[in-house]
């Protein structure tokens, strides 16, 4: 009988000693971005960024910044 061995190509994105910078991360769908991309590329530094801190505690390389998108001068600084 024949096998057959699959090989996976590699990411095409590398997110390793990239700043990711999520807003709405205290969202499902933000958290849950963080989550994986903290778990994929463990050298990717993620912020979070939103009004109200995640529910779940952080993953670790996952850090909270509050502030709110619709201030300008305040997500510019972030």
């Amino acid at each position: 009988p024949r096998t057959s061995q699959v090989t996976m190509a590699p990411h095409p994105l590398d997110l390793n000693g990239k700043n990711v910078f999520i807003t709405g991360g205290s969202g499902f769908l933000g958290f849950s971005l963080a989550k994986s991309i903290a778990k994929e590329w463990p050298q990717a530094k993620v912020t979070l960024y939103d009004i109200a801190k995640p529910a779940e505690a952080l993953p670790e390389g996952v850090e909270f910044l509050k502030g709110d998108v619709t201030d300008g001068m305040e997500t510019n600084a972030a």
